[in-house]
């Protein structure tokens, strides 16, 4: 005689359920062993590096920060030659650190005091070009222009300087003198009146207006 068959809960499912899932998720871990091996060490690694790349960040900044500091002191007590092996191992070693940024700015500030005309300009233009901070990127191209006036390059200095002033920092009226000055040592006269008017116009309270008007008609003169 047959036994009745016995009726199946809904808990009994579920069970049934959860074991035949298990099963499944387990038979598919061993053929898949290697994968997942695979995959939690490169999640591992990723972490790591992760980490490691961090406090090394760290440490570089850190390093980065002492060799600026001496560095400094050195360009303060005017030892420029020490200054300079500083900074070139400075520049070189950390240049993706904020340190190892500024400490291309007085790189360049070493060389110009060493007279080394050409390699300051060089700096100066380097660090012109990643500075985030608006006055320093003026000043910087104001160096380059004062390396360019040091070689007598009169008409490119005037153009650094104008570049310099577009920047409408603090010294943005100081910058458009120099940028006039230096077109009429290079022989253009109208332009550097130009400029003059262009400073007397944008900053009528500057401390350089006196000086921009003396020059507007000393260089008129030369006009006639």
């Amino acid at each position: 005689m047959l036994k009745p068959r016995k009726r199946l809960t809904k808990r009994k499912l579920k069970e049934d359920k959860f074991l035949v899932a298990v099963g499944k998720v387990s038979n598919w871990i061993n053929d898949n062993q290697k994968i997942l091996y695979i995959g939690l060490l490169i999640v591992t690694v990723v972490v790591a590096a992760t980490m490691y790349y961090s406090n090394s960040l760290k440490k570089s900044n850190n390093l980065a920060s002492e060799e600026l500091l001496k560095a400094m002191r050195s360009y303060d007590a005017r030892d420029y030659q020490n200054s300079l092996a500083i900074l070139n191992n400075l520049v070189e070693t950390y240049s993706g650190t904020a340190s190892g940024k500024v400490g291309r700015f007085y790189l360049a500030h070493t060389f110009y005091q060493l007279g080394d005309y050409t390699s300051a300009d060089l700096q100066f233009k380097k660090y012109a070009s990643i500075s985030a901070d608006t006055f320093l990127k003026a000043a910087a191209l104001a160096g380059s222009a004062a390396c360019m006036v040091q070689q007598q390059q009169y008409a490119a200095a005037a153009e650094y300087f104008m570049k310099s002033a577009k920047l409408k920092t603090a010294q943005a009226s100081a910058f458009l003198l120099d940028a006039a000055t230096n077109y009429y040592q290079a022989g253009e006269v109208q332009t550097a009146i130009d400029v003059l008017d262009q400073l007397l116009e944008e900053y009528p309270e500057s401390p350089q207006k006196s000086d921009a008007d003396l020059l507007k008609a000393m260089y008129a003169n030369h006009n006639m």
